[in-house]
């Protein structure tokens, strides 16, 4: 999958290039939360999520896809916040929230959830 000739969508499910293609110009967010593994926890994530077929299987590979992501989200005048966490933090915070299955919807979910905690604390 991917949107024009940048393949900014790519690897990352159908939900973000929906979400990203349905966006209203004048109600784009001023920030976006990305869920950003480190190579220690990359495998322990990928085990969680439902949907880890259509995400790139190496950490290098994911590395790639994500900075190429958040420099387009940039690009678009939001602000990124990397959204760090470790495996077993995310799955309590998806079962206290009823995601039945851990995929895109609750990834994007924990990452806009943990954005507008960290950028209310910073203001």
């Amino acid at each position: 999958m991917t949107k024009g000739q940048n393949g900014m969508y790519e690897g990352f499910g159908e939900h973000l290039k929906a979400k990203m293609d349905a966006v209203n110009p004048n109600s784009v967010p001023s920030a976006v939360g990305i869920m950003w593994y480190s190579r220690e926890n990359f495998d322990g994530f990928m085990s969680l999520f439902s949907d880890s077929d259509d995400l790139p299987s190496t950490y290098d590979d994911w590395l790639v896809k994500a900075e190429h992501a958040e420099k387009q989200v940039q690009s678009q005048g939001m602000k990124v916040v990397r959204v760090e966490t470790d495996p077993e933090t995310f799955r309590s915070w998806c079962n206290e929230r009823g995601y039945s299955n851990i995929d895109t919807h609750a990834r994007m979910g924990f990452g806009s959830f943990k954005a507008m905690e960290r950028l209310g604390n910073d203001s």
